[in-house]
């Protein structure tokens, strides 16, 4: 399967993650959404990416596994299967959202060759963070599938 999805991430405390370049980006306690594709098979698929950040991976490969080795838990995600790249278009749609700030310059979208300023975003909103991300996806006219951690909460919107 591949496609596109949104890992949503809960920062306790203040956390400076020291991503591949070795610079150091600052992210503050609350609500984090990540944007990421998956466009291959098997090991690279959209269910084993997805899988790799919500279960922790064993070596550092994307800006988000640093960010995840900093302490950010990863509660669950979004994901939507797509043959079409999408991940900018979904990282700037959430970046034009109001309930949304753009995380630090670069972060997951150090490849981007569409003007994304980043790919993480804190959300600074009120109503139900998983909720406004599923009717952002749905108006993109993707299926979002909820993914946990544990398999026990995974849901079609």
């Amino acid at each position: 399967m591949r496609g596109v999805y949104v890992l949503l991430l809960e920062v306790d405390r203040t956390l400076t993650a020291r991503v591949g370049s070795g610079r150091e980006m600052l992210f503050e306690p609350g609500m984090w959404v990540y944007v990421g594709s998956a466009m291959g098979r098997g090991s690279t698929s959209l269910e084993k990416r997805v899988r790799r950040h919500l279960t922790g991976a064993r070596s550092l490969h994307w800006h988000i596994d640093y960010l995840l080795a900093a302490g950010a838990g990863a509660k669950c995600a979004l994901t939507a299967e797509s043959t079409e790249r999408l991940e900018c278009r979904l990282a700037q749609t959430i970046d034009a959202h109001p309930e949304f700030r753009t995380g630090p310059r670069g972060f997951g979208a150090s490849d981007c060759t569409s003007g994304c300023i980043s790919h993480i975003f804190k959300y600074d909103g009120e109503n139900d963070m998983e909720s406004v991300l599923s009717a952002i996806m749905i108006e993109l006219g993707l299926k979002p599938l909820r993914m946990s951690p544990d398999h026990t909460e995974n849901r079609q919107y």
